[in-house]
Formats: C-alpha cells, sequence, structure tokens
C-alpha cells in the first residue's frame, strides 16, 4: 500500500470516470476507506454486505476496547459514511464542505481517492490487503424478510405489518433482526402489570403466543442453511415494543 499527496486540483476530472468494475466489492472498499480515513489496520475489521447495495464494517479498538460501526455507501463512486455509533449520524463526504472520497478500479488496483480543499490524495490497494473472513459475506436479510411478510400475514388477523430486517452483529452470534409493527389493540400490552398479577399473567401469554408464531420450525431451518445463529423478532406499536422474540437454531 502506497499513499500519494498532491497539492493541485489536476486529476480531479479523473473523478467522474469511475470504474465500473465489480472485482472490489463494497465490503473491500468500505474497509480500504477507513483504513484511509481512520488508518486502521483492515485485518481488525468484519465486513458485511448488506442488501441494499452498502456495507458495514465493524471492529474493536485495541487501545480500550471500544466497538464501532460504520455503514458505507457510493453514488456513482462517490463514497458516503455513517458511523453507527453516534447519535442522529449523517452521511459524510456527501456534503460540499465534507473530505471527499471516491473509489475507481485500475490495472487491478483499489484507489481511494480524497480531496480536501485543493489537496488530492490517493490510497492504493491490492486483494492481498483485504483478507477473506466469514464476516465478509453476503446479508441474508431478503429470506428473512419474506419470511416476515408470511408472518404478518397469518399472525394478528391482517394487522400485523413488516417493517424492516437487518443483520445486527457478526460476533459473539451472528444475530439478525426483523422488526414488525402492529394496530391490534388485542396483542399490546397492557399497563399496570407490576401491580396486578392478571395483567402480568395476560402480557406474558401475549409475548409467548408471539414467540410461538415467530420462532418456528420453518425459521429455525432458514437459520441453520444461512448460518445464523439467532434471529429476534420485535412486534411494536408506533415505536413502543410490545413483545419481543428471540429465536435460536
Amino acid at each position: 500500500m502506497k499513499i500519494i499527496i498532491l497539492s493541485t486540483l489536476i486529476g480531479l476530472v479523473s473523478f467522474s470516470s469511475h470504474a465500473q468494475n465489480d472485482e472490489y466489492q463494497m465490503t473491500d472498499i468500505c474497509r480500504a476507506t477507513l483504513n484511509e480515513m481512520l488508518k486502521r489496520d483492515i485485518s481488525t475489521m468484519n465486513s458485511t454486505l448488506l442488501a441494499d447495495g452498502s456495507a458495514r464494517v465493524q471492529y474493536t479498538r485495541p487501545q480500550d476496547g471500544k466497538k464501532f460501526s460504520y455503514r458505507c455507501r457510493s453514488v456513482d463512486g462517490h463514497i458516503g459514511i455513517l458511523d453507527e455509533t453516534l447519535t442522529g449520524p449523517r452521511w459524510y463526504g456527501e456534503l460540499p464542505e465534507d473530505v471527499q472520497r471516491m473509489y475507481v478500479v485500475k490495472d487491478n488496483s483499489l484507489i481511494i481517492r480524497s480531496f480536501y480543499k485543493g489537496s488530492l490524495s490517493e490510497t492504493f490497494f491490492s486483494h492481498a490487503d483485504f483478507p477473506n473472513t466469514p464476516e465478509s459475506n453476503k446479508d441474508e436479510t431478503p429470506v428473512l424478510t419474506q419470511y416476515g411478510t408470511s408472518i404478518a400475514k397469518t399472525f394478528g388477523n391482517g394487522k400485523v405489518k413488516l417493517t424492516k430486517a437487518y443483520h445486527v452483529v457478526s460476533k459473539p452470534l451472528n444475530t439478525y433482526r426483523i422488526d414488525f409493527d402492529t394496530s391490534s389493540k388485542r396483542l399490546l400490552i397492557q399497563p399496570g402489570a407490576e401491580d396486578d398479577n392478571a395483567i402480568y399473567d395476560e402480557n406474558t401469554k401475549k409475548n409467548e403466543t408471539w414467540l410461538a408464531a415467530f420462532c418456528t420450525d420453518e425459521l429455525k431451518k432458514i437459520m441453520t442453511e444461512k448460518g445464523m445463529d439467532m434471529v429476534t423478532g420485535f412486534l411494536s406499536n408506533s415505536g413502543q415494543t410490545e413483545a419481543i422474540a428471540p429465536c435460536f437454531k
């Protein structure tokens, strides 16, 4: 890997010539971008390709054990970066005042180009810079989205709606989550369970019913086939969690 610093606008025009080449996946591009941006060791990064074409990269900082999670996406080669460890994050690199980053593939090398205040830097990577790890795999949310859609149709008399399915973490367990929303009053948790045993028992029964409906043999088969350790179904009403169903294979 080598870095070239240029203090000129010459060559900026080549930003528009984004190479349409899929030999480097978005998981590689994201890890390379974070290496250039944060000077983190690529070999410590776990990367996952998400269903929308973006990538999630996670790593633990060795100095203090703090965990970090980033998302990267590309529009015509321009890279946007989202720090998921922040509250209310935004996509950096997509506003004019941000450091602008772009990738191109040339002569079998991945090049991350960063432009800021008249200076252009280029960081070169090869395939050898990207170790293949079990975590660098395709996200399996489409099959969970299909499963969640079927659950929404059969549970709650049509008053349950699938919101989204997504990958949570790879370690220590490869974990996914499916979110649902319901408008059915009979599925909602009733207040006062702390002081009323009857309400507590009713709420417990509702959660057990949701668990039985969500954690089926069909889901466990999917989990086994796709290498998922845990999939959790969250049933909510207007953002308020009503029932949680953790399913282990």
